[in-house]
Parts: C-alpha cells; structure tokens; sequence
C-alpha cells in the first residue's frame, strides 16, 4: 500500500520536469544569419569610431608638437638676431674712425658697411649685404661684417641691417677722445623674416623679428 503511493506521487514529479525542460528548450531562439551580420556591423562601426578618433588626437599631437619646435626656434633666431645687432653696434663703438699710427684700420662712418644706412639684398639698390660682405679670407672688417658674424642660422640674403648715428662720415680719432666721436651713439637695428613650420599649415605665416642695439663711441 505504501508503495503505491510512492509510485503515484513520483510520476507527477517527472512530468513536472519533462515540461519545464521543454519551455526551457521552446524559449531559447536560435541564432540566424541575419544576427551574424548584426555582430559584423557592429565591431565594423567600433572599429571605425576608433579610427576617426585616433586621426583627431594624432592632428592635435602634430599640431601641439609644431607648435613647441616653432616655439624654440624663434627663441633661438631672435637671439641670434639680437646678439648680430648687439655686436655691430660694439664694432661700430670701438673700432671705427679709429686711427692706428695715422690710418683708419676699420675705416670711417663714410664707408660702406659702416655708413648710416639701410642694407638688404632686395629693394636696397646697392646697399647690398651680401655685396659687402665677401672677401677671400671671410667677412669684411665693418659694422655689416660685424653684424653678420652671429647670424650662423640666419638667411643673410633675407636681413635687413639698419645703421643710424649722427657722426660725421669723414669724423676721426687720433687721440683717446673727440668731440666728433666719443659718446656719440651708433645704433644697429636687424629685422628678420621668420617663417615657423606651423604658419605653412595656414597658408605660409611670417613673423617679423627685430633685434637693436645703441651704444656710445668710445
């Protein structure tokens, strides 16, 4: 009698789980062509994203690191520039209408290269830098050459040298002062065009640098 029951109450039990079972396996859909090509497109589309995202930070890198290398080298160019005006205007103080047993080594304010002027390879007719530069054994001795002598980076061709002084340009001194000379100031002024890397992204920037220099003559 009592496994009778027993037999009875597990049959239920096991369809019980027969159904279970079957809903389990009837609610599982099973995936298709059409999901394959969903996942597809899908990675497609990130992989994309990426791409794009990784092209506008790459831009902003270039850009940034542009930017810094210009950065220094104007620095750099602007010092050049600065010590080239700084030196012609010492050379201009010390060394010229000064005489050495009656002769003028270096010459007067009245030679070229030492003449109150304006001096560039364009648009200076033939106050010429370049011009005036050149001998066999290197630069000449004036206030251009002096000038020149630090622009090792520089475009010379592409300086302008400006010389202003109020001194005579037929002026010398024999003795250790003149009234035509001593504390009479001489200045230098270079201009330079300087064209960053970056300005050729925005259609070829030039920045104008401008080193100058006044000293008295001794």
């Amino acid at each position: 009698m009592v496994r009778t029951m027993s037999m009875s109450t597990s049959q239920p039990m096991k369809h019980k789980n027969a159904q279970s079972l079957e809903r389990r396996t009837t609610g599982r859909r099973a995936s298709t062509p059409q999901d394959a090509n969903r996942v597809t497109r899908c990675h497609a589309s990130e992989s994309g994203q990426t791409l794009v995202e990784f092209a506008l930070v790459l831009v902003v890198f270039l850009m940034m690191t542009l930017g810094l290398l210009d950065g220094l080298r104007v620095i750099f160019y602007y010092s050049q520039i600065q010590e080239a005006a700084r030196t012609g205007a010492r050379w201009a103080a010390v060394q010229v209408a000064r005489e050495v047993n009656g002769v003028t080594l270096w010459g007067t304010f009245g030679d070229q290269g030492n003449a109150a002027n304006t001096y560039c390879d364009a648009g200076c007719g033939a106050n010429t830098i370049t011009g005036h530069l050149k001998l066999a054994d290197g630069v000449t001795d004036t206030i251009l050459g002096a000038t020149a002598r630090p622009m090792t980076a520089a475009n010379l061709s592409q300086a302008t040298v400006t010389i202003s002084t109020p001194i005579s340009s037929t002026a010398t001194e024999a003795l250790q002062t003149d009234d035509q000379l001593t504390n009479n100031p001489v200045t230098v002024t270079v201009t330079y065009p300087f064209k960053p890397i970056l300005g050729l992204v925005f259609g070829g920037v030039t920045i104008t640098l401008k080193g100058s220099s006044a000293m008295l003559h001794e």
